[in-house]
């Protein structure tokens, strides 16, 4: 790559001023940004109570603030790309006896490699999830919660996104 590299900017969906600011400053407040990466918050799904109307419109919630984000950051040419969310099963706060966390988790991240919204999906779930227990972390990425990654997990989902999608960026 010749000259300086293209800026591109990570965005935690969930709460409600992020779709304003990405409305009001471009892609959330980094100027000169060409991509970004849009990465919901675990924290929306298992923060809210575990019964089947909570989870459903508290991920029809996120799903709606994708969809903002996304459609104001083209409307600027910006390129989006989608993260899933990653497994929190064996997580004393998060996972539910009855499912109804995981099958949110499991209805937005559907969503997000589906719904042909992105420009690219980057599929983090898939790259840390335990293929014995997909609700839950690899036992070697987690850092003793089940929730956190450890640094050899977050360099696994650094290798999950390809660089490719930054190569193109200008």
């Amino acid at each position: 790559m010749v000259g300086r590299p293209p800026r591109w900017s990570a965005h935690a969906i969930g709460s409600p001023r992020c779709p304003a600011r990405a409305s009001a400053r471009g892609d959330g407040g980094t100027p000169g940004v060409r991509p970004a990466i849009t990465c919901g918050r675990r924290s929306l799904v298992g923060d809210v109570r575990a019964g089947v109307e909570a989870q459903r419109a508290v991920t029809d919630d996120l799903i709606a603030g994708y969809r903002q984000i996304v459609v104001r950051a083209h409307a600027q040419g910006i390129r989006v790309y989608g993260a899933t969310l990653t497994p929190f099963g064996g997580s004393t706060p998060y996972d539910d006896p009855a499912g109804e966390r995981e099958a949110a988790r499991q209805r937005v991240n559907a969503w997000i490699r589906t719904s042909g919204h992105f420009d690219a999906v980057i599929d983090f779930d898939r790259a840390v999830r335990d293929p014995a227990a997909p609700d839950r972390l690899r036992p070697a990425l987690h850092a003793g919660d089940w929730l956190h990654l450890n640094p050899e997990g977050y360099g696994v989902l650094a290798a999950a996104v390809p660089a490719a999608l930054f190569r193109h960026a200008s």
